[in-house]
């Protein structure tokens, strides 16, 4: 893969102004373009529209992926979603492994992705944030934060690094290697 392929499609995001919707709508098609899935290098699908917790999975084997993008590097603590949505996803059979995508909002480019592996990723790191407050427009609605300060490195999948596409047999080795744990 060169790098040009690194570049996000960017005519996804015309008809819109929102900076977290033009980065849902060209993530989320430069992941199925772009990458196999880990497990089997099937192809991955999309989601259909707010589906909770999911955004693509392999139409081979059934992963699950959510997609979190983000202007910047990621800390060990990145946004989820509300709380107890997020806590059951993560708890359920068909949870999905994170897919965390940094992209250089200048150009556009995908300089990072990395997977996370579902099996790290429990209840405990998933972590409330306090309620909106009565005045709010959704007033009692309570998010949360992922903590990935916990996940251990061997269940940390390096896909794109410092814009340079990992060979997809290296990440699926890592993959299975995670497994086979």
């Amino acid at each position: 893969m060169d790098n040009a392929t690194l570049y996000l499609p960017i005519t996804f995001a015309e008809s819109y102004s929102s900076l977290s919707q033009k980065a849902r709508v060209t993530t989320e098609p430069w992941v199925v373009t772009n990458i196999s899935c880990p497990n089997c290098l099937g192809e991955l699908q999309p989601y259909s529209s707010n589906t909770k917790g999911k955004d693509v999975y392999c139409a081979v084997c059934g992963e699950n992926f959510q997609i979190k993008s983000k202007k910047g590097k990621f800390s060990n603590k990145i946004t989820g979603a509300e709380y107890q949505t997020t806590r059951n996803i993560f708890s359920s059979e068909e949870k999905p492994s994170l897919m965390l995508l940094h992209y250089d909002l200048a150009t556009m480019k995908v300089i990072n992705l990395t997977i996370i592996h579902k099996s790290s990723i429990n209840e405990m790191c998933i972590i409330p944030r306090k309620p909106l407050a009565i005045t709010a427009r959704r007033a009692g609605w309570q998010g949360c934060i992922i903590d990935l300060s916990i996940i251990p490195n061997s269940a940390i999948i390096k896909v794109v690094e410092n814009a340079n596409m990992i060979s997809m047999a290296v990440v699926q080795e890592k993959w299975r290697a995670v497994n086979s744990l």
